[in-house]
């Protein structure tokens, strides 16, 4: 919101949002509205002090001792309903705070390449075995980029044969199949071991060539 084409007008906004939400404004509005609920209250309390002296006059007692469980409740309910009126005073307090000249200059300032150039070299993932990687417990590999590589030779040497693409499920060993998901942009590598031995499955987050594939 503090930055992009409106940034500085959203900054605008969020800084007059502040000062409406201004602690010793959000504390006296507090203490209004408290006196408001005592005053109401203490008005509903002094019809109740009438009843309740009309009716000792008349010998019910019982009516009186019910008048005073009334006032106990409602003693409890206002101490809950101040309790709840301070808590959203302080979550509006804590939001104004949140919204200081400061911070929302540094949100406004660019964001830095946190990352330094050797991080947007290519990178390369290795896999020495069949075993590091199966139906059963497939590893991943996030985030990977058209430039990336899978460097496969180690399990081309376990199997001790090339590994050769095919369209369909691999069910020769050293038979490689590449699958990729375009809707989920997902990559499925798949290759076959030898009869009886799990393949190799590993699932990538990304576009996986046969450019790609190292042997």
């Amino acid at each position: 919101m503090s930055r992009g084409a409106n940034a500085k007008k959203n900054r605008e906004t969020l800084r007059e949002i502040r000062d409406k939400l201004d602690k010793k404004n959000i504390d006296s509005n507090l203490e209004s509205a408290k006196h408001q609920v005592i005053n109401e209250a203490a008005d509903k309390m002094r019809l109740k002090l009438l009843e309740i002296i009309t009716a000792a006059f008349d010998g019910d007692i019982w009516n009186t001792v019910d008048h005073h469980k009334n006032w106990l409740e409602e003693l409890g309910a206002l101490s809950k309903n101040f309790s709840a009126m301070e808590t959203k005073s302080k979550a509006l307090t804590d939001a104004a705070s949140s919204l200081s000249d400061e911070k929302l200059d540094q949100s406004a300032a660019p964001e830095t390449q946190d990352s330094s150039p050797a991080d947007t070299r290519a990178a390369t993932y290795s896999f020495n075995a069949t075993s590091e990687s199966t139906l059963e417990a497939p590893s991943e590999v996030r985030n990977f980029k058209s430039g990336d590589k899978l460097d496969l030779s180690g399990i081309q040497r376990q199997l001790n044969t090339s590994l050769r693409p095919v369209d369909r499920f691999p069910e020769v060993i050293g038979e490689m199949q590449i699958h990729h998901s375009p809707s989920a942009n997902t990559s499925v590598i798949v290759i076959a071991d030898a009869p009886g031995k799990a393949p190799f499955l590993l699932k990538v987050f990304g576009e996986v060539r046969q450019s790609n594939i190292v042997t």
